[in-house]
């Protein structure tokens, strides 16, 4: 009565599964899209490749490498 047979555990897989699928379903349901898209926005910065030493740096930083400005300052 109580115990393992094949049929018992494939019912219990496929219960298993059909739960599993339920909760992504309602997860996926309950996000935002938008709020989503505008988080993933805010995260990114505009970088800019300096030309003389490779690096990247943030474009409105007057335009100019921080990583060179600190090499000629020496």
């Amino acid at each position: 009565m109580l115990g393992f047979s094949f049929p018992k555990l494939l019912l219990l897989l496929i219960i298993l599964i059909l739960i599993w699928y339920f909760f992504n379903y309602l997860e996926k349901k309950s996000k935002d899209p938008i709020k989503e898209k505008e988080q993933k926005d805010n995260n990114e910065e505009e970088l800019t490749e300096c030309y003389k030493c490779g690096g990247f740096y943030y474009k409105l930083i007057n335009n100019r490498c921080p990583m060179c400005d600190k090499i000629n300052k020496k």
